[in-house]
């Protein structure tokens, strides 16, 4: 493989190739640090939540400690929120959602460099496309009468 032959394709893009290399290296580190995060999260670690929501249906056990992942801290809080008698039922879903919403927000967190990167880099790559069509112009301006395809291709 050369790698020479791999910037020089860089080095012919202009800067605008540049510049969305680097937001796709920037895009790859967000989505591998995410997905460490939610692991670190437990967010696909549903097991524990289950097992728990199943004991509570069963005979009504609360989940007690901590860990296990953000699925079973939401389900922790419902359910000590559903075993509070002096809680009104408005009351306790309100306690739920606000924990559910906490902990989503957390796992939200990052997700939106990830979207700004998503919604630009088709732009930017417009904008090659313009820049491109423009060398391509002035080279075929620069030729006069004589149109030749060769001289078109360059930009």
């Amino acid at each position: 493989m050369d790698v020479s032959a791999d910037f020089s394709l860089l080095e012919r893009g202009g800067v605008v190739i540049w510049i969305i290399a680097a937001l796709s290296l920037a895009a790859a580190t967000i989505i591998i640090w995410k997905t460490l995060r939610l692991i670190a999260l437990g967010a696909w670690g549903g097991a524990k939540a289950e097992q728990a929501v199943v004991a509570f249906a069963d005979d009504g056990s609360i989940p007690t400690g901590s860990g296990g992942g953000i699925r079973l801290v939401v389900v922790r809080a419902a359910i000590h929120a559903l075993s509070e008698a002096s809680m009104p039922q408005s009351g306790q879903r309100e306690e739920a959602e606000r924990i559910a919403r906490r902990n989503l927000a957390e796992a939200r967190r990052g997700l939106r460099a990830l979207d700004v990167i998503a919604t630009i880099s088709p732009l930017l790559g417009l904008l090659g496309t313009v820049l491109g069509m423009i060398a391509a112009f002035q080279a075929l301006q620069s030729t006069g009468a004589r149109a030749d395809p060769a001289v078109l291709a360059g930009g």
